[in-house]
């Protein structure tokens, strides 16, 4: 084959690879048919040191206003960085105080790392319409902030101190004031509402793709979607829910082992978290691993301890025994975990992997001992601490059911006897409600089904039971069983 052949066959396949290419960029650049390709789900062009955050935001709108008023979404959104703007998160239902829907979805803007989150919504019939909700982590805390941006006409935008009641009733439980708020957003693998909600692919029963064809044929003459990157082949895209939940799950880490090392028992358990986490399994005695399975509060359904040992099992066995609720520790909302592909803690990389990394960052001296030299002190520290904590439970006088029955009626009765709005309900006298549980004409049916519905988890926030409340599981399960029964 002489050179100029060879030279003609190299010409020949360098035009028929930029055909290719050229044909593929054309079909993917107008139509999504591949989140993942949209997503792209490895953040390798993707700068993960470019950072952003609350006092970012305060000096872009310093000097953006010098220039012009800003006191719309619509006008703050220019303002905020091309790197914000471009990696996002598309929700079309949503439990937030934010609603969403198929045609005006709402937005979860965030950093690379997911330590500043920006949302809002599309359309002003929707609640939280004239609100973008903010979420800022805080590195030397490791707590996540939360924040309100409203705007005035006269004004401008306001932006909220950190945590107010309005965000604290959804990211933090009210009979838990003392816990750092969080995020709310299901573990690995289903994110309702989310386009990719099924580990990042289409549920097709909920239309995702006609809905993220529909919101990128249209986001170019929206009011507020135009602001966007457009979804195309780029450094930055829309993202699949997983890519979220892997960052955020990395710094929940850091939030939960903070919270564990201000416990008051850290020093005797610190051990047996500490050899749950790094060698994946609890190293207690016998007859300790029986006492903690029967003591676990928190009702977990997901994963099995004795072949998987996934780590929301290890932290309910090692700490809810002991009367320390971790229900805010993950970042489920209010599912408990039901929804996830192996546990509440779940992510896309390997769960430990977090908790391994937070660890290292904040109980460095774990590295000083194996696994053998922690089962030790674990078995040791935890037969004490069941000891004694055995002793103060004998002590004190036990809550009997009926009590916490009768303080959760009363709590159902001071909305519903008729003196702000609310239906009334005879939550006061059994033999009256009795009958109208079974009456028809709610919304879900009965009002027995009606008042199911509202307790459970998928009930939104603005039709959730009890108001501004969240009841443990087995609070719920009692006052059902009651209903039931009557």
């Amino acid at each position: 084959m002489n050179v100029s052949m060879s030279y003609q066959i190299l010409t020949y396949w360098l035009i028929l690879l930029l055909l290719v290419q050229s044909t593929a960029l054309a079909r993917y650049s107008n139509s999504p048919h591949d989140l993942g390709f949209y997503s792209g789900s490895s953040y390798s062009s993707v700068d993960l040191d470019w950072g952003y955050d609350l006092t970012d935001l305060k000096n872009s709108l310093k000097s953006a206003s010098q220039n012009e008023t800003i006191n719309s979404v619509e006008d703050l959104l220019p303002v905020l960085p091309q790197q914000l703007r471009a990696n996002y998160v598309i929700m079309y239902q949503s439990r937030s105080l934010q609603q969403a829907s198929d045609e005006n979805p709402r937005i979860i803007m965030f950093t690379p790392r997911a330590d500043f989150i920006l949302t809002f919504n599309g359309h002003r019939s929707q609640r939280g319409f004239d609100k973008l909700e903010l979420i800022n982590f805080d590195y030397k805390t490791n707590n996540f902030n939360f924040h309100e941006i409203s705007f005035d006409k006269t004004q401008g935008y306001q932006i909220s101190a950190a945590n107010p009641p309005a965000c604290l009733k959804c990211h933090q439980s009210p009979s838990r004031t003392n816990i750092n708020p969080r995020p709310n957003w299901e573990p690995y693998s289903t994110w309702p509402g989310a386009i990719g909600s099924l580990d990042g692919n289409f549920a097709k029963d909920k239309n995702e793709e006609i809905i993220l064809n529909n919101f990128i044929n249209n986001k170019s003459s929206h009011p507020r979607y135009k602001h966007l990157l457009d979804p195309e082949i780029s450094s930055y895209s829309i993202r699949t829910p997983g890519d979220l939940t892997n960052f955020l799950s990395e710094l929940n880490a850091k939030r939960v082992v903070t919270e564990i090392k201000q416990l008051p028992i850290y020093n005797d358990i610190k051990e047996t978290f500490l050899s749950s986490i790094k060698c994946g399994n609890l190293n207690v005695s016998d007859s300790a691993f029986k006492w903690l399975e029967k003591n676990k509060k928190f009702t977990e359904i997901l994963g099995d301890l004795e072949s998987d040992s996934p780590i929301s099992q290890l932290i309910h066995l090692t700490f809810e025994p002991f009367d320390i609720d971790t229900t805010d520790w993950s970042m489920d909302f209010k599912t408990r975990g039901r929804l996830a592909f192996r546990e509440r803690f779940g992510s896309p990389s390997q769960t430990s992997n977090h908790f391994l990394r937070a660890i290292n960052e904040f109980i460095p001296e774990h590295i000083n001992f194996s696994c053998s030299q922690l089962g030790s002190f674990s078995a040791a520290k935890m037969d004490r601490l069941i000891s004694q904590y055995q002793l103060k439970k004998s002590n004190e006088i036990e809550i009997t059911e009926s009590v916490r029955l009768k303080k959760m009626l009363t709590n159902c009765m001071s909305c519903h006897d008729g003196s702000n709005g609310d239906p009334i309900i005879s939550f006061d006298r059994p033999n009256l409600l009795k009958n109208e549980l079974h009456r028809p004409g709610f919304e879900n049916g009965t009002l027995l089904q009606e008042i199911k519905y509202r307790l459970g988890d998928m009930a939104p926030f603005h039709k959730a039971m009890p108001a501004n409340q969240v009841l443990k599981k087995e609070d719920t399960d009692l006052i059902l069983r009651y209903f039931e029964n009557l």
